[in-house]
């Protein structure tokens, strides 16, 4: 499925969509800055699925001082969580 078209209606549907996800927790005025920002900055968020793509052009490091690493073993899953995940 081709992605929402810019300027159209589907692209107000995906920006409203990203837009109810986020601002529940936000005061009116908060939802209205995030709403003006969305706008603002369409161009620079993911309105579809075919528009997520892998980069290489921003990393990151986290950094753990002193600790040391952790080993644990992988544990099997109770057969209705693997079925879950079978399915997803």
């Amino acid at each position: 499925l081709p992605g929402p078209q810019p300027g159209g209606d589907g692209v107000r549907l995906a920006l409203k969509a990203i837009w109810t996800k986020n601002s529940g927790h936000l005061t009116a005025s908060q939802q209205e800055q995030l709403w003006e920002l969305l706008r603002e900055f369409k161009d620079s968020f993911a309105l579809g699925e075919e528009e997520v793509v892998i980069t290489h052009l921003a990393q990151h490091e986290i950094d753990t001082e002193n600790a040391q690493p952790i080993k644990c073993w992988p544990r099997r899953l109770p057969l209705t969580r693997q079925e879950a995940c079978d399915q997803a």
